[in-house]
């Protein structure tokens, strides 16, 4: 498989934009039904991890992206 740095940085935009479009479903829930804290941490961790990924310039390369998460 070929590295598609534009591919990969489009897919993170993708997961936080979705992550995003769920907060606002799961923040009206949590209102009225505090069962629903756990999705809504979940989905706002996915969003800070994902809108902070894609753009960025280590997914120039597997390698940096790698030496980014262990960062």
């Amino acid at each position: 498989m070929d590295w598609d740095e534009k591919a990969l940085s489009s897919e993170f935009l993708t997961q936080a934009q979705d992550a995003e479009r769920y907060l606002g479903e799961v923040r009206r829930k949590v209102k009225r039904n505090r069962s629903y804290e756990r999705v809504f941490d979940e989905h706002l961790a996915r969003f800070y991890v994902f809108n902070y990924i894609h753009g960025r310039t280590f997914l120039s390369t597997r390698q940096a992206l790698l030496r980014e998460l262990k960062s």
